[in-house]
């Protein structure tokens, strides 16, 4: 909202900011529309709970400690 009592170059300054801001929100409805769209296409589907046996864990472990021969 723009004050009557403000000057010409005040009235301008605050227009320009109402027509940026209004600009910004035009490309953000933009994007919010593209991520939508994606969003339609996309789908998570997460995996069902599996049954974890500890005892059958097993791990293969592999080490390299390579040292050079002390010298003499």
């Amino acid at each position: 909202m723009i004050p009557e009592d403000a000057d010409d170059d005040k009235k301008e300054e605050i227009g320009e900011k109402i027509e940026e801001v209004k600009k910004q929100n035009e490309d953000i409805e933009k994007d919010n529309a593209k991520i939508a769209r994606i969003k339609n296409k996309v789908q998570i589907q997460g995996v069902p709970d599996r049954v974890y046996d500890e005892e059958a864990e097993k791990a293969l472990l592999k080490l390299n400690n390579y040292r050079d021969s002390a010298a003499e």
